[in-house]
C-alpha cells in the first residue's frame, strides 16, 4: 500500500462506529499515520519465517484503549481485547 492509501485508511477508520483492531509494521509512518488511536506495540514470531527465533515486530492500532492482563508468565506481556 502506498502512504495515501494508508492516510485515506486512517480517515475511514476514524468515521467507524464499531471497535477495530489492525495489525501493521511498526514503523514510525504508521505510528504517525494512526496516532489519533491507541498503539499498542508487539513482538511475535511469525510461523513462516526462514530463521527460526526472530522476533518482529508491529503495532495493533486500536479505537479503544484495551485492558492489561496478567500472566503468570513474567515474558507474557499481551492485551484483552475486551472493553
Amino acid at each position: 500500500m502506498a502512504r495515501l492509501d494508508f492516510e485515506k485508511l486512517a480517515g475511514l477508520l476514524e468515521k467507524i462506529q464499531g471497535k477495530f483492531i489492525l495489525s501493521l509494521n511498526d514503523v514510525p509512518e504508521v505510528r504517525k499515520l494512526f496516532g489519533a488511536f491507541h498503539i499498542q506495540g508487539v513482538e511475535l514470531h511469525y510461523t513462516s519465517q526462514k530463521a527460526a527465533g526472530k522476533r518482529y515486530k508491529e503495532v495493533m492500532v486500536m479505537n479503544f484503549e484495551p485492558k492489561p492482563v496478567r500472566h503468570s508468565h513474567p515474558s507474557s506481556s499481551r492485551l484483552s481485547l475486551a472493553s
